[in-house]
């Protein structure tokens, strides 16, 4: 588990993961079908059919989704792109990609390609819906019915030119074509994403106002939703852009110093942290146990005569010097650590912060670079 979620399922080797708070929607989904749609369109339903039933439409809503996800994240995939997971929550779904695409035009496909998907769907639950209506199959039309509708709906939200949906993503491609910058791409669709975001606030306020409607609260949250996503995705765009051929070994602080587990925290304040003020403190790997970044200052009182050892992470995370500072970021976000230990043959070389990270993009942004 991590983020607040845990993993269900990989499927073509890409992990998907659910957010618990996609068990909000899940929840407010299943009794729209159950108490409303359904019932509305199948006027003789029994409660344990209607139950099967919006069960079943729920299951399917969600399965078109993870539908739509993957498409992104199989063609990126094939692209070369390194795909992290794919996460439901409680707006919907995301391919996490830890790289940006490479050129416009893979930009512009890897984000086609989840409307084209849904458009599919959504065709193919037409053709459910006329089978059941020429069959007699009530019940089966009335799925269809509701599925085409959602996945041909779900398509053209996403088509709204607001990044990060996948028309702010088609946009930015057409922008970085026409320019060539990623970076000046990324900026206007981002802009583009908190005006969609400003838009649908504003429109879900008037339903409340005008219309007294309870919906409008919802459409409130999404445009909150993505005016938020844009500028985190465009910060999260620009560092990528920054730190694309940066090494751990580049960023490492060189200064710490390697104590044994053993050691008890008196020993070390006394000897080694009073004489190395500013240096980090790395505990050395034994038979057992592998190194890790001790933090100093999160240590409880009344802790002078016990072992170090005891104060580390329960899990150590490690990194190579020459692994990508993307991926070291991406594993201590993930892990919601701030320091990896750096290693080579398993033995302490440095260690990587996100402060020094910060320090460098920010260095970086400065300089116009």
């Amino acid at each position: 588990m991590q983020f607040g979620g845990v993993r269900i399922a990989r499927i073509f080797d890409i992990e998907i993961w659910l957010d618990y708070s996609w068990l909000i929607i899940f929840f407010i989904i299943f009794v729209s079908f159950t108490v409303g749609l359904l019932p509305a369109q199948l006027p003789g339903l029994t409660w344990p059919g209607s139950v099967l039933a919006g069960t079943i439409t729920t299951l399917l809503f969600f399965a078109s989704i993870i539908a739509h996800e993957l498409s992104h994240s199989l063609y990126a995939k094939s692209q070369g792109l390194e795909i992290k997971r794919i996460t439901l929550f409680i707006f919907g779904g995301a391919s996490e990609l830890i790289d940006e695409p490479k050129t416009p035009r893979q930009e512009f496909v890897v984000a086609a390609v989840g409307p084209l998907t849904s458009l599919i769907l959504g065709a193919a639950f037409v053709l459910v819906w006329l089978a059941g209506d020429a069959a007699g199959f009530t019940p089966v039309a009335a799925v269809g019915s509701i599925l085409a509708t959602i996945n041909i709906a779900l398509a053209i939200f996403n088509l709204l030119p607001g990044f990060p949906l996948d028309g702010g993503r088609i946009f930015r491609s057409l922008v970085w074509y026409q320019t060539g910058s990623l970076e000046t791409a990324t900026r206007y669709a981002a802009t583009g994403g908190r005006v969609l975001g400003f838009s649908l606030g504003i429109i879900g306020l008037l339903q409340i106002i005008v219309n007294q409607s309870a919906g409008g609260l919802w459409m409130i949250l999404i445009g909150l939703f993505l005016y938020q996503s844009a500028g985190l995705s465009y910060l999260q765009t620009i560092s990528r852009v920054v730190l694309k051929d940066v090494r751990v070994r580049d960023l490492m602080n060189r200064n710490f110093i390697s104590v044994n587990r053993s050691m008890n925290v008196r020993e070390l304040l006394e000897k080694h942290v009073l004489r190395y003020k500013d240096a980090e403190v790395v505990v050395k790997p034994d038979k057992k146990h592998a190194a890790g970044v001790l933090e100093i200052d999160s240590l409880p009182e009344k802790v002078l005569d016990e072992p170090v050892g005891q104060f580390l992470p329960p899990k150590t995370h490690l990194v190579d010097p020459r692994e990508t500072v993307i991926k070291a970021l991406d594993e201590m976000v993930t892990a919601g650590i701030s320091k990896l230990a750096v290693t080579e043959k398993g033995k302490p070389v440095g260690i990587l912060s996100t402060r020094d990270i910060q320090t460098y993009i920010t260095s970086k942004s400065k300089l116009g670079t």
